[in-house]
């Protein structure tokens, strides 16, 4: 799995996932996503256009981040579903 975090300012941060989401790759990206938490962005654009598998674990993970996001006040926008990932979220 890779994934970049973009802080485009104005409060919008900008996360791609490429590859695997699942429970062998979530302990790298989860830190990046507290860290982004802690800026208080009011959204957060998830580009998954390159995401080819997620796990349960992975999905726990994105719903755990949107919770803690619209805690604070801020919006997430997906982009790109396709695939697995996308039959996964649908089921959600």
């Amino acid at each position: 799995m890779a994934f970049s975090v973009v802080n485009l300012g104005s409060g919008v941060a900008q996360i791609a996932i490429e590859g695997q989401l699942d429970h062998a790759t979530i302990s790298v990206l989860r830190p990046e996503l507290s860290r982004l938490l802690r800026l208080r962005p009011t959204r957060v654009d998830l580009d998954l256009s390159r995401l080819r598998r997620i796990d349960t674990r992975g999905v726990g993970m994105l719903l755990g981040f949107l919770e803690n996001l619209a805690d604070q006040g801020g919006q997430l926008t997906l982009s790109g579903l396709r695939d697995q990932p996308l039959e996964i979220i649908k089921l959600i």
